[in-house]
């Protein structure tokens, strides 16, 4: 009972303060919340609109840099392949000699310029990809209740899986690893075979200069 007598005071001072208005207050009144609302709605469009804008120039930026970044890296090979290929050649025909120290130590310098390289454009790609997560997060909420935003939000889910499965997985050789550890041991193995046979061979020639001069 005093719900409905609440109701209906709430009503007859709506009707009595109706009264007090005439017909072009009322539809002026009533207008403007439809402009007000009509503008909220297009400033929400406007928003995401940009929002989907600068993800595409993010997109852009990160493909580049994911693209060159396996470029780089496949010409790290190509060069590692043809030193290694005329360190070869060069220990067949003149193994004594110290220029064949040459060829292993350019390729521990260049492993360890292509392993700085490689930290710069990893650097670059990973600002592009922390911004997209923000933007992703953003855009998802409008599909709460509809679809798991954590699915749609790729780069914040394939992180999370990747650490779940990570913790599940003991044995080290099912864990699933970055492209970042992937290359670095990938440099750290190239450059230290070139360090190694490097040292080896000034180490072989300094005895040989000590050999000759007690002779």
């Amino acid at each position: 009972m005093g719900v409905f007598l609440l109701l209906f005071r709430l009503l007859a001072g709506a009707w009595r303060y109706l009264q007090k208005l005439n017909i072009e207050e009322v539809h002026a009144l009533f207008f403007c919340k439809i402009q007000c609302l009509s503008i909220m709605i297009q400033n929400k469009i406007n928003d995401e609109k940009r929002l989907v804008e600068f993800r595409e120039y993010l997109w852009k930026y990160f493909s580049m840099h994911a693209d060159q970044r396996l470029k780089t890296f496949n010409f790290y090979l190509l060069i590692s392949a043809l030193l290694f290929g005329a360190y070869g050649t060069l220990f067949k025909n003149a193994s004594g000699s110290i220029i064949i120290c040459f060829f292993p130590s350019l390729i521990t310098f260049t492993s360890f310029v292509f392993w700085k390289l490689d930290q710069r454009t990893k650097s670059m790609i990973k600002y592009s990809e922390n911004a997209l997560k923000l933007i992703d997060k953003e855009l998802c909420q409008d599909f709460i209740g509809i679809i798991s935003p954590d699915m749609l939000n790729i780069f914040k889910y394939e992180d999370n899986q990747t650490e779940k499965n990570n913790k599940d997985t003991y044995c080290f050789l099912c864990k699933t690893y970055s492209y970042t550890n992937c290359f670095n041991l990938i440099f750290l193995v190239f450059g230290g075979i070139g360090l190694l046979i490097t040292i080896f061979h000034l180490t072989s020639l300094f005895h040989s200069i000590i050999y000759i001069i007690i002779k």
